[in-house]
């Protein structure tokens, strides 16, 4: 248990973290409100359906998996998040593409420096833990490498908001010509 001390210590720090960020989000925009108009709210109750079977289809398959005893080279609890972080990027990836991920009101370039900071945060906590305690244990990857995953997550939602706004400005230039 004491190999799990830092990690839980991260993860509590990480949750209380992101509370306070929505807090005070939630404080700032008092009144303001995050506005979605009906096609976005539309897009995003389809993202989540599609995320939930997206979801419900790999928790399937990793139940064969097991069932069949086939071993993967991680642990199992890895794999769980990692199932769920794909259903959230299903979704994320609707909703980027569709113009719905960032409320009316929002400024997504505001949120690209929580989402670098994250992104750093993680990789050196990551690079910590591989050094002090190793990501293999047992020849599987440790829980602790969900701090990689989520990075690498991070910078898949970055690079989807990136294309997405180059397309949108390449969009732009060609409605401009017309």
């Amino acid at each position: 248990m004491n190999n799990s001390t830092p990690l839980l210590i991260g993860l509590c720090s990480g949750i209380l973290a992101a509370v306070t960020v929505l807090v005070i989000r939630k404080l700032i925009l008092k009144g303001k409100g995050t506005e979605y108009d009906e096609r976005q709210q539309v897009i995003r109750g389809k993202s989540y359906t599609i995320a939930f079977y997206t979801t419900i289809i790999l928790e399937t398959i990793y139940l064969f998996i097991s069932e069949f005893n086939i071993k993967l080279p991680a642990e199992n609890n890895l794999i769980q998040f990692v199932i769920l972080m794909t259903g959230l990027i299903v979704a994320v990836y609707i909703q980027v593409w569709n113009d719905a991920y960032f409320s009316l009101k929002e400024n997504p370039r505001r949120w690209f420096g929580v989402m670098i900071a994250a992104t750093i945060l993680n990789i050196i906590s990551f690079i910590r833990l591989s050094h002090d305690e190793g990501i293999f244990h047992d020849g599987h990857l440790d829980f602790s490498c969900i701090t990689i995953i989520l990075a690498i997550y991070i910078i898949i939602l970055m690079i989807l908001l990136w294309i997405k706004s180059v397309k949108n400005k390449k969009n732009e230039l060609q409605d401009a010509e017309k």
